[in-house]
């Protein structure tokens, strides 16, 4: 017996630590996988701030250039000038503007597409038709279009009558070459504009990514294809790329600024990291082997006990019976809790068999409905009221289909309860009197309905028999008193 109890405890530690392992082994991976997602996430913070900072940059100075555009495009003088095409004097105006290197870039064309200020260049002409449309709709913006490998950031803006009736007079337009120094990004990483048609030209991509693009070819071509304004992509342990696509006024891809990402620092983290888990497993693994015969013994035995009490008491729930083991600490309470608990489903239990035994005798068929007005529970006396013979004929259906009322008349106990007194129903081609009430109960987040019908059809045909009679008898008075 000894040897068999022996052998048992033996083999509750051999499973146990291969549980343990085996749970050990896979909370590390799952601490590898957040620690890998926390890297990530940390990459991707650092890759979305330097984009995020060009685009602040590049809108700051979109907005600089639209509201030089504006004021030139609403100066009445201007306009005039524009209207006329007196060149001379739109130079005039032009020349009281301060920022030199923008008005010499500027290109001014009139409503017939016209060069009147600036030099006609091939990029504009390209993209002039859309230009021309959205200027049409009174539309002013800015895109980035490509030229060569070059990239010019090209904003526009109409000109407008200041008259009732609007006319476009003609369109001012100012390209600029954009590099990197232009823009106010505070980064450590490699910084790269290049265009979207030549964006995997070796001339034009960072040393360090020549390797990688065909890898690129594909991840530029996907963004391309679908559409997308950024994307960060890790190309191996070494290298991440953060992309910003631009694009022209067809929405067609033009440019990308490319963030190159080394990332030899947080690969050094990460296998320190892992290093460090599997210093915690060794040592986990060997408090396991010294605690597990200590947690076979005080823990594993005694709940398997308790856990045989909980089965039979399942198999046989009309037998509640206490646990009358002693035990201590968190074991003590888990028992204590389990015999309160036999104590409350004594009294539940002993509450529910006389309700059952009171709604199961009374006169009047008592029924719940749920929100859809579909009977779910029931006394026998509704299925003898409905002449129904099995539970089947009414459990989940709806009560207005039951009763042949209107449905009109049951939805009213949503707002109000509803008690109708001799009320007229159908059932299986008899007619019936009823009293019937059903009023609203909160149920968690939805209302259940409680109802109670009372068959007083003998009633009813009883009173309108003695009514008849009474009437009949008024009639033979009447006559008797005619024929005297």
């Amino acid at each position: 017996m000894g040897h068999r109890k022996a052998e048992l405890e033996k083999r509750i530690f051999v499973l146990f630590f291969i549980v343990t392992f085996f749970i050990v082994v896979i909370l590390i991976s799952i601490e590898w996988q957040l620690a890998k997602y926390g890297i990530t996430q940390y990459e991707d913070v650092n890759i979305k701030h330097t984009l995020s900072n060009f685009t602040i940059s590049l809108n700051e100075k979109n907005t600089t250039m639209q509201h030089l555009l504006h004021t030139l495009s609403s100066d009445p003088n201007m306009i005039k000038a524009i209207q006329s095409k007196n060149i001379s004097n739109i130079q005039k105006y032009l020349t009281q503007f301060h920022d030199t290197q923008l008005i010499n870039n500027l290109i001014l064309y009139d409503k017939s597409r016209n060069l009147l200020v600036g030099e006609e260049w091939e990029l504009i002409q390209e993209h002039f038709p859309d230009i021309f449309q959205y200027s049409s709709k009174e539309i002013s913006s800015s895109f980035i279009a490509n030229y060569g490998s070059k990239l010019y950031n090209i904003n526009f803006c109409p000109v407008y009558s200041g008259s009732t009736t609007k006319f476009l007079h003609g369109i001012f337009i100012i390209p600029q070459k954009i590099e990197i120094e232009q823009f106010n990004i505070d980064s450590e990483y490699i910084l790269t504009f290049v265009s979207y048609k030549d964006a995997l030209n070796e001339t034009q991509v960072p040393g360090i990514l020549k390797s990688h693009i065909p890898q690129m070819d594909d991840i530029i071509e996907e963004i391309g294809n679908t559409k997308q304004l950024e994307s960060i992509n890790k190309l191996n342990l070494e290298l991440a790329t953060g992309i910003r696509v631009m694009y022209d006024l067809k929405n067609n891809p033009s440019g990308i600024f490319l963030v190159t990402y080394i990332r030899d620092i947080n690969r050094f983290a990460q296998q320190s990291l892992l290093l460090f888990i599997l210093i915690l497993l060794a040592v986990t693994l060997i408090m396991i082997s010294t605690l597990g015969n200590w947690f076979s013994k005080t823990i594993l035995i005694p709940v398997k006990k308790i856990s045989n009490k909980m089965h039979d008491i399942a198999a046989n729930p009309s037998i509640i019976e206490p646990i009358e083991e002693k035990y201590t600490g968190v074991l003590g309470d888990m028992v204590d809790t389990f015999n309160n608990m036999n104590i409350a489903l004594k009294n539940y239990s002993r509450s529910l068999n006389e309700y059952k035994l009171i709604t199961d005798n009374i006169g009047s068929g008592i029924f719940w409905l749920d929100n859809d007005f579909s009977v779910i529970v029931f006394n026998p006396r509704f299925l003898e009221i409905l002449e129904c013979t099995s539970e089947k004929e009414v459990i989940n259906k709806n009560l207005s289909e039951l009763l042949g009322l209107k449905e009109q008349l049951i939805e009213q106990v949503r707002d109000n309860n509803i008690s109708l007194h001799q009320l007229e129903i159908n059932i299986k081609n008899k007619k019936k009197f009823v009293i019937l009430n059903i009023r609203a109960v909160k149920y968690q987040e939805s209302f259940r309905f409680f109802g109670s019908i009372t068959n007083i059809t003998k009633e009813v045909k009883a009173i309108k028999a003695q009514e008849s009679m009474e009437l009949e008898l008024i009639k033979s008075n009447k006559l008797a008193g005619y024929s005297s």
